[in-house]
């Protein structure tokens, strides 16, 4: 009897161990998949499946530097578009334009990262800018939010309000402007 219980216990290890060793095999293996891929796709599917893996640290750097654009110039993820909807003062629209738009990549690699926990995640900020006559952003009022991602909204207040726009011979400037993220 002593010697089957000893059987069972060497047969539960190895297939303990084995089981391990293939969760290895499979890590490394999806590891160096991501490796060659190097879209944002694959390393957020990498880390569902192992977010505590062998690469997980290498996973996250690399989603936060590539930003969610694979290497082909494609979208890997959903996108954020910008649409500015109204300009009132003496900015120029086309120059305000540019300008919001310089920001898109940076909301892009917040939304990116909030995808992470939520994949599911839609919706649309309008946002309205007041700039000053020296071309500094005064204030940012979110008018609508139906993203409604607290760490999202605060990505966006923090990435417009250090944007510079030109100067005007007027007191301020107002932009609403859309992001819409889906």
């Amino acid at each position: 009897m002593l010697k089957f219980l000893y059987c069972i216990l060497a047969l539960f290890a190895t297939l303990t161990v084995f089981g391990q060793e293939n969760d290895n095999i499979q890590d490394r293996m999806a590891c160096e998949y991501a490796r060659t891929k190097k879209t944002a796709k694959v390393w957020q599917d990498y880390l569902k499946q192992f977010p505590n893996g062998m690469c997980s640290f290498e996973a996250k750097s690399e989603l936060d530097e590539i930003g969610g654009v694979s290497n082909v110039g494609e979208s890997a993820v959903d996108k954020v578009s910008v649409g500015v909807t109204e300009v009132n003062g003496a900015v120029d629209s086309a120059s305000v334009t540019t300008i919001i738009k310089s920001g898109s990549p940076a909301v892009k690699r917040c939304y990116d990262k909030a995808l992470l926990s939520n994949p599911n995640l839609k919706g649309k900020i309008s946002v309205t800018i007041l700039i000053n006559g020296k071309g500094r952003v005064e204030s940012i009022d979110i008018l609508e939010d139906t993203l409604k991602n607290v760490d999202i909204t605060r990505c966006v207040k923090g990435i417009f309000s250090r944007l510079r726009f030109p100067k005007s011979d007027r007191d301020s400037t107002k932009i609403t402007f859309n992001l819409d993220f889906n």
